[in-house]
C-alpha cells in the first residue's frame, strides 16, 4: 500500500476491491479483439491509469 499502512489481506474493504476488480477483468477478458475504445476505457478503469494501445491498428 501507498500509504505506509499495514497490508491485511483479510480486510472486507480489501477483499471488496478485489472482487470488484476481479468482475471487471472477467467482462474486460469477455470483450472482442477489435473494441479497442471499449477495452481501453476498461484497462484505465481498472488499472487507474490511462494507456495507449498500439498494434491493433488494422482493425
Amino acid at each position: 500500500m501507498h500509504t505506509g499502512e499495514l497490508y491485511l489481506p483479510n480486510d472486507d474493504e480489501i477483499i471488496q476491491d478485489q472482487i470488484k476488480k476481479l468482475d471487471r477483468l472477467y467482462d474486460f477478458n469477455m470483450t472482442r479483439p477489435t473494441q479497442l475504445d471499449k477495452r481501453k476505457e476498461m484497462l484505465k478503469e481498472i488499472l487507474h491509469y490511462d494507456i495507449r494501445v498500439e498494434g491493433m491498428s488494422g482493425f
